[in-house]
């Protein structure tokens, strides 16, 4: 599948909940149309951004349903179908492919610390059985599965069913590279606009999967840098960085995130599930210091 099929930048829907800790469906609505409306490629839905480990089967049946009646198909949606192991993933795909999905990402089989041939397999497994493009996520801090570049390209030559790869193993610069060099341009490779955005690009990253809160800066940097505009990609980006190292905080991720859009006028409330850490209120503080500073309102304002 090349990348004509699959867009450059899939933004990833965060959850929102209200104060009580319940989907808020009219911020998820906001949401939807704000990344719709801003230059998204696509969405992608119940991601780890997504806390979509938080959140019940019949919860994350809601957010599909939600999103699917009100896109009627204007924007293709992959699903993340994360289960530990190859039946109950094959279901997720199944029941989100019924709800209007148009691919799904699947991590590796993490019931048990899977052989090489056993992820092969699973991946053999799933593709077989779902008629929409499946997108291997090698994600080994929330799978714990690492997935080795020459496994990636093991999977590229054997399982033909895997349309492209999520690459999120660190450093991912220099994993992008890795597996480039094994597959070459026989599958689109996507990564996740970390503090190496243009990096990532220049080491052949096919386009972005990410939450990121402002993803109006997603399609900018990009916009530049397949212009020829290195240099500009960068400079943006660069003066994001403070912002973007925030947003990096391990474990902070979902609530970082979530104070971001609440001030931007996106969702209700910041609220995460446990077990994801809350932030404190300096911390709070220190976000909308951030915001003033970059003059973030001003620049990409909601409407």
């Amino acid at each position: 599948m090349s990348d004509a099929r699959l867009g450059r930048f899939y933004s990833i829907l965060q959850t929102p909940f209200d104060a009580d800790g319940a989907i808020d469906s009219a911020s998820l609505l906001r949401l939807l149309h704000h990344r719709e409306n801003c230059g998204s490629d696509g969405l992608f839905l119940l991601g780890v951004a997504s806390e979509a480990m938080f959140l019940s089967r019949a919860e994350q049946e809601d957010v599909v349903g939600v999103v699917m009646g009100e896109l009627y198909g204007r924007l293709p949606v992959l699903v993340a179908a994360y289960a530990p192991a190859t039946a109950a993933v094959i279901e997720l795909g199944r029941r989100w492919t019924d709800l209007g999905a148009s691919g799904v990402v699947v991590l590796p089989p993490y019931a048990t610390a899977p052989t090489e041939d056993a992820v092969v397999r699973h991946y053999a497994t799933v593709t077989d059985a779902l008629d929409v493009p499946v997108i291997a996520q090698d994600e080994p801090n929330t799978s714990g599965v690492a997935m080795s570049a020459a496994l990636l390209a093991r999977l590229a030559r054997e399982v033909e069913g895997v349309a492209a790869f999520k690459v999120e193993g660190q450093p991912v610069t220099q994993r992008l590279s890795a597996v480039r060099t094994l597959v070459g341009d026989a599958r689109p490779l996507y990564s996740a606009a970390g503090t190496s955005f243009v990096q990532e690009l220049e080491r052949r990253s096919s386009g972005m999967m990410t939450g990121y809160p402002y993803p109006e800066v997603i399609v900018e940097t990009l916009a530049l840098f397949l212009d020829g505009d290195a240099a500009g990609a960068n400079a943006l980006w660069d003066r994001l960085m403070p912002l973007t190292a925030m947003d990096a905080r391990p474990g902070l991720m979902w609530a970082v995130r979530k104070e971001i859009l609440k001030r931007r006028g996106l969702i209700d409330h910041a609220t995460v599930r446990d077990p994801a850490p809350v932030i404190d209120a300096a911390t709070r503080d220190e976000i909308g210091q951030l915001i003033d500073r970059l003059e973030l309102a001003e620049r990409y304002p909601v409407n």
